[in-house]
């Protein structure tokens, strides 16, 4: 039975919500192109040829914008759970360049200007708060895709924060065990 229990911890996709995420926004650091960040977005989809919720969600978001681009693909690093980021090289108007997605905080150290580091971590903090998830958009000039970050000089173009639908019955089910003092902490991403 549950009548002593004092703390509930549970998954999120598929237990507390649906098993699907939608774009719920796509912040752009001031002075960016909300145009350009969506381009940049759907570049990394076709080239990457990824089909992970985060990248459905991205893609219908940008279906219903109806953003097109003619930016001609040249290769991809698949994301790594490890790595934290993804890459595809791109020509755009005849010059090479890398688009990254992946985790906002893994990009921290490799932003060539502190504003963008700063913008970074004010989105981190203000959203981690709330339990959103993000992945963030990013590029550089660089001409090689990167194994790793350490020589990227990143320049962010945009966060996407996620949402996850609720199931049936999840929000009654919590506030019933908290009204009871049972203490349920919540998965980073969800929002009662």
């Amino acid at each position: 039975t549950l009548g002593r229990t004092t703390v509930i911890c549970t998954d999120k996709t598929g237990t507390l919500t649906e098993n699907n995420l939608i774009v719920e926004a796509l912040l752009i650091p001031s002075g960016e192109s909300l145009k350009e960040a969506q381009i940049l977005a759907l570049d990394y989809i076709r080239g990457s040829g990824e089909s992970s919720q985060v990248i459905t969600a991205i893609s219908n978001y940008l279906e219903t914008n109806k953003i097109e681009t003619n930016n001609l693909f040249i290769d991809a690093l698949p994301f790594s759970s490890w790595r934290q980021f993804g890459a595809v090289r791109i020509t755009e108007n005849r010059k090479k360049k890398i688009i990254f997605i992946g985790a906002p905080d893994a990009y921290l150290p490799y932003f060539t200007n502190t504003k963008d580091r700063r913008w970074v971590e004010q989105q981190i903090n203000e959203h981690g708060k709330r339990g959103e998830r993000l992945v963030a958009i990013a590029e550089s000039n660089s001409t090689e895709l990167p194994h790793n970050l350490k020589d990227a000089k990143l320049k962010i173009c945009g966060i996407y924060v996620f949402q996850s639908e609720l199931r049936q019955g999840i929000s009654s089910a919590i506030k019933f065990f908290q009204d009871r003092g049972t203490r349920v902490p919540f998965p980073r991403g969800f929002r009662p």
